[in-house]
Parts: C-alpha cells; sequence; structure tokens
C-alpha cells in the first residue's frame, strides 16, 4: 500500500480527537484511524474501510471499546447492493453504497471523491450508518452539492445542512460545530 494523504480531527461537541490515513491499495483506497470520543464516557475507535476505484465501501470494521465493554462491528457489501452486519444479511441496508460512521468526519470522503468538481455538481448518498453513541446501522440518506473550490454543502434525509470546507484530497477541513482539523491535513 501507498501512503497518499493524512489527517487528523478535533472534536468540537466533546474533545475528542482522530489521526487517519488513507492508503492507495491495488485499484482501490482504504482508510485507516483511530478515533477517541468523550461523550459518556472515553471511546476508542480503531477502523478501516476498504474502497474500490469508484471510491464505493467494499467493507468496513470499527473495533470499539468502552470502558468495561469492547466489540466489533463488521460492514460487507457484496457488490450487488447487499450487505452483512457481522455476517448477517441486512435487508435494511439495500441500496447502500457508502459507510458513515457517527463517530467520525472521515467517511464523508468517499461521496466527495466522487463529486464532481464544476459548481452545482451534485452526488446522492444511501449510506450505512453506524450511529454514535448507539452503535447501531441505519441507512441514511444524504446529498452533496459541489459549492466551489474546497467547499461542499451537505444535506441528510432528517433536515440537517451544512457547508463543509475539503482539502485537496477530499477531507473534511471544517465541519462547523462539530470538527476542526488538528494541525493542516497532509497529501503527497
Amino acid at each position: 500500500m501507498n501512503l497518499v494523504a493524512r489527517a487528523d480531527w478535533r472534536s468540537l461537541t466533546d474533545g475528542g480527537a482522530e489521526q487517519c490515513t488513507l492508503w492507495q491499495r491495488g485499484d482501490g483506497h482504504a482508510i485507516e484511524g483511530v478515533a477517541i470520543r468523550l461523550e459518556g464516557g472515553y471511546w476508542r475507535f480503531d477502523y478501516r474501510v476498504e474502497l474500490n476505484a469508484l471510491w464505493l465501501t467494499e467493507r468496513a470494521e470499527v473495533r470499539w471499546r468502552r470502558a468495561k465493554a469492547s466489540g466489533r462491528i463488521l460492514l460487507d457489501h457484496d457488490g450487488n447492493g447487499g450487505w452483512t452486519v457481522d455476517g448477517v444479511p441486512s435487508a435494511p441496508l439495500s441500496g447502500c453504497r457508502d459507510v458513515d460512521f457517527g463517530f467520525s468526519p472521515v467517511t464523508n470522503l468517499m461521496p466527495i471523491r466522487r463529486l464532481g468538481s464544476e459548481a452545482g455538481a451534485e452526488v446522492g448518498v444511501r449510506a450505512a450508518w453506524l450511529r454514535f453513541p448507539a452503535l447501531e446501522v441505519t441507512a441514511a440518506e444524504q446529498t452533496y452539492t459541489r459549492l466551489g473550490a474546497g467547499r461542499v454543502r451537505y444535506e441528510s434525509s432528517s433536515g440537517y445542512r451544512t457547508e463543509l470546507r475539503i482539502s485537496d484530497v477530499g477531507f473534511v477541513t471544517h465541519y462547523p460545530e462539530l470538527w476542526e482539523p488538528l494541525g493542516a491535513q497532509e497529501g503527497s
């Protein structure tokens, strides 16, 4: 695997932090990272997301720890629109092509990478959303719209809407009221 970029964030809601690395692997990519969240106590998430050449999720694994509890969540896409969660088929996730980690801004990268470069370009997303702190996986409808260089509007079907600032690589550099970078985002 070849290093593509690194990113670090600080949570503006609970003071947690995250560090991740984007790798080139074969004809796709992988994202690996560690997130610490402090909502309702100390949480640690170690994750890996495997992506194909089109920036679509093939597999995501999240290992979590909190107090005396720990666990693993494994999301696998079958290439035909179906998902398994920890090896069990999940009909509610049918049609999802991305994952969305509720504990992190990292998974905004995939739809942003598929978004056209011209202002007004738009991509709709159905994502397997790992909700935090519940750690439940549900489907979520989202839309990303290019506003200009380094600016993207994010909207969810819940009515939430915000403007994201992004790096040249596609990592979020500013997520209003939720995340800010810790230092400069690195890319090669």
